[in-house]
């Protein structure tokens, strides 16, 4: 059943931010930088893709067994974050960030991947910025 608009229930209720808003909200007051999807993720959800590359990183620099037995101990960088929690988030962002686009509110570049530092063999990324300047 519907709730009329002008009922207590209605107007005592709370709007409800959504994600759309934080990433723009986040941009915006960034207005200098380009963001990798990642890093926003980690600055409007709670996910820790800094972590994640940490550990990527570690399993780079330790030999297997000393790399395993911190897993085993769950003593890597990520080890607080669920499985596929990060990916599960981003992607639900990734949307977010198309419907932006789409609304011509922030714009994208692919760029060299270097200077994001990721532990990973990319070329090039794709980073997003707030449109407004």
């Amino acid at each position: 059943m519907p709730i009329p608009v002008d009922s207590q229930a209605w107007q005592n209720g709370s709007e409800v931010e959504r994600r759309r808003h934080r990433i723009l909200e986040f941009l915006e007051s960034n207005p200098d930088k380009a963001f990798h999807v990642r890093e926003i993720a980690d600055e409007v959800l709670d996910t820790d893709w800094e972590a994640a590359h940490e550990s990527t990183r570690l399993k780079e620099e330790l030999d297997e067994d000393e790399y395993y037995e911190r897993v085993d101990n769950d003593d890597l960088p990520d080890s607080h974050v669920p499985a596929f929690s990060n990916t599960i988030e981003t992607v639900r962002l990734d949307h977010d960030i198309s419907k932006l686009l789409d609304e011509g509110q922030i714009v994208q570049r692919e760029v060299d991947a270097d200077p994001l530092d990721f532990p990973y063999d990319w070329d090039t990324v794709v980073v997003f910025r707030y449109a407004g300047d």
